[in-house]
């Protein structure tokens, strides 16, 4: 099934604007590259361009295998490695995983300048993963060139599922969740509401003890908090995709095939066409989505680090 999963990726590379390659992280059977590694850089002016180090930082899980690939087989000229403290010591929780953090253009609230990129970050410990709620993407057709998506919206029928109760019950509890931490991102960016793609998305309810989990770290229960439940992807999400320039690669829908059309891949690629951005498929219900996750939790992507983003 991984296999599968990362042709799938390298066939759709050959198709966008800007070709990247593809490097296959072998080191371990950990397929959630997304949460063992968070690539960034630092970078300043030079007389003839950025001067810039890559920083790739294993995630804070001392006991998961799979990030110690920073340090044997990633660093080199160039490009560092981080391992961050382990705070709690509890380096095995889920919390900790790279996939808990994500990076936007630093922006000018022209108020307090960059800071404000990255303050909402703080805010956010008990969200959970915080990749599968929303992304930034560029926005081709705005001079800022920068906006953000919202995750809104077997064998069934639609009417089948649209006279479920308990189904539409858990569409309006998980929305109640997303357009509250909408609110809580949209405080801390300088980006007006119209700015916020609403991407079509389908949950169903999961609530019971995990006795085990596939992404490489040790059994442990998570349970759902008194009176709240878990929720994952009742179809595989695309929100949880990778940015490529101008291109978009995100999970394949499998959804309601009307007049021999996809509709819900169609809501996508007409919502991110808005920008400009072209969306490619890529199958992964049984690699990644029926594991808990999609295209961007099982990838990861380095940076341009020629961007002169002080300027």
């Amino acid at each position: 099934m991984q296999q599968k999963f990362v042709q799938h990726p390298d066939d759709a590379l050959m198709n966008v604007t800007e070709t990247p390659s593809l490097h296959l992280l072998n080191g371990t059977d950990d397929i959630w590259a997304q949460d063992f590694i968070e690539p960034g850089f630092a970078s300043m002016p030079g007389s003839e361009g950025p001067i810039s180090l890559r920083v790739l930082v294993q995630s804070a899980q001392s006991i998961r295998v799979s990030g110690r690939q920073v340090f044997e087989s990633l660093r080199g000229d160039r490009v560092g490695g981080h391992q961050p403290s382990l705070g709690s010591g509890f380096g095995h929780e889920e919390i900790n995983s790279g996939g808990n953090i994500e990076i936007i253009p630093p922006m000018d609230d022209g108020c307090c300048g960059y800071p404000s990129s990255i303050k909402f970050i703080k805010k956010a410990q008990d969200s959970g993963h915080g990749s599968t709620l929303a992304t930034s993407y560029p926005n081709l057709r705005q001079p800022e060139g920068f906006s953000f998506c919202d995750s809104r919206l077997e064998n069934l029928t639609i009417d089948a599922l649209l006279s479920d109760d308990d189904f539409l019950q858990t569409q309006k509890y998980v929305q109640k969740y997303i357009d509250h931490n909408l609110e809580l991102l949209l405080e801390e960016l300088p980006l007006p509401h119209n700015e916020v793609l609403r991407i079509p998305a389908l949950f169903k309810n999961f609530t019971y003890p995990w006795p085990s989990n596939l992404d490489g770290l040790p059994p442990r229960l998570h349970r759902a908090a008194p009176g709240q439940s878990q929720l994952i992807a009742f179809l595989p999400a695309a929100i949880n995709g990778v940015v490529i320039g101008s291109d978009y690669l995100t999970a394949k829908r499998w959804g309601p095939i009307v007049d021999d059309h996809d509709i819900l891949e169609q809501a996508v690629r007409d919502v991110y066409g808005q920008t400009g951005i072209k969306v490619h498929f890529v199958d992964d219900f049984m690699s990644h989505h029926v594991n808990g996750g999609e295209v961007h939790c099982g990838t990861n992507t380095l940076k341009d680090t020629r961007v002169e983003w002080w300027s």
